[in-house]
């Protein structure tokens, strides 16, 4: 049960991430080429583009939640 939900959350992350590059390209090629190349730029890109960057984030967000929560299970056994 405990690694399903690690790897569910992970899943989850993972496409997080793929719609957050997905939403930098959208607004330059050269965001998604820092963001990907130099991971401090995707924090600027999330300020700066909040709206733009909240779902992707907060998917993000849930996965690695999932995640902890699963390793907590997991720690506890």
């Amino acid at each position: 049960m405990t690694d399903w939900l690690i790897v569910l959350g992970g899943l989850i992350a993972v496409i997080g991430g793929i719609l957050f590059i997905i939403e930098t390209f959208k607004v330059s090629w050269l965001w998604c080429v820092g963001c990907i190349l130099f991971y401090p730029i995707a924090i600027v890109f999330v300020f700066l583009h909040w709206g733009v960057s909240k779902k992707p984030v907060l998917l993000q967000l849930i996965g690695f939640g999932i995640v902890g929560i699963g390793m907590l299970v997991i720690e506890s056994m």
